[in-house]
């Protein structure tokens, strides 16, 4: 008599301890922060991929220390290090080293994946920041990767640096006081040609640029009861191009009439305009 045995082999596979991946991710979303500084958010990640021992080396926090800090970083070129989320306008320096909250304290002399596991172990897989990874406005490249830092060195985990361009910020400029009014006043028909009137505004561009304020109406702009205006943008005609600098200047909006046989009445004329990047 043959008897049939029913065999069910169930199969786990379990990922090696210390089997660590380290990844880390700059947005292309740059803002500025303050001081000459501008940040992308980004994260840094660790998981278990099945490979050991896939970082060759050791943490080294530098000649006379026995501990540092371990984890996420940037640097650009040219530029600094900073850990992910370091805003260098607030605490900087020392405070970037020694306390950022996005790395855990490590022992020198201990391997990477050591260093690895007690990161994963407290942040728990990744860390995203708004302020991620901050860099000069001078920059000209941004770079992402892993290692250990602290005042005396920073020593970088083979294998993680990646490297790439400056994300440009889209550059805006935003005027400021409100609408404006260009009042001439009661006027004299014989005394109408070359009257002028000006009003200032600020104005805050992101950066430094060629810009052009176009009228809605056309420039001249006809009045009415035979009186022109021709708006000038900082001394040029409205339509041609002008330059801006980065941050806060003024902007002079002005109007000039001219007489082509003025009847008298009230003559006015709601007008907009339109600003366009170069």
């Amino acid at each position: 008599m043959t008897r049939c045995v029913a065999v069910v082999l169930l199969l786990g596979i379990t990922p090696l301890s210390n089997a660590w991946n380290l990844v880390s991710k700059a947005n292309s979303d740059p803002h500025n922060i303050a001081w000459g500084f501008i940040s992308v958010s980004g994260s840094g990640s660790a998981f278990n991929n099945g490979v050991p021992n896939q970082y060759a080396g050791n943490v080294n926090c530098g000649n006379g220390y026995s501990q540092c800090r371990f984890g996420p970083m940037t640097v650009s070129y040219p530029g600094s290090y900073f850990p992910l989320g370091c805003e260098p306008v607030s605490g900087g320096g020392a405070q970037c080293y020694n306390n950022a909250e996005t790395g855990v304290v490590v022992r020198s002399g201990i391997p990477w994946d050591e260093a690895i596991s007690l990161w994963h172990g407290f942040f728990g897989g990744t860390v995203f920041r708004q302020n991620a990874y901050a860099y000069y406005d001078i920059s000209k490249s941004l770079c992402t990767l892993w290692g250990n830092y602290s005042m005396a060195n920073i020593h970088i985990v083979p294998g993680t640096m990646s490297c790439g361009g400056i994300p440009s910020i889209p550059n805006q400029c935003t005027v400021s006081g409100g609408a404006v009014d260009l009042n001439h006043g009661l006027l004299n028909t014989g005394e109408i040609t070359g009257k002028k009137i000006e009003v200032i505004r600020q104005v805050s561009c992101t950066r430094g640029t060629s810009i052009k304020y176009t009228v809605s109406h056309g420039n001249p702009v006809d009045l009415g009861n035979g009186i022109n205006s021709s708006i000038t943008v900082n001394g040029i005609a409205a339509g041609q191009l002008i330059t801006l600098p980065g941050g806060s200047s003024s902007l002079r909006i002005a109007s000039t009439l001219t007489d082509k046989g003025a009847t008298p009445g009230t003559f006015s004329k709601a007008v907009v305009l339109i600003q366009s990047f170069l």
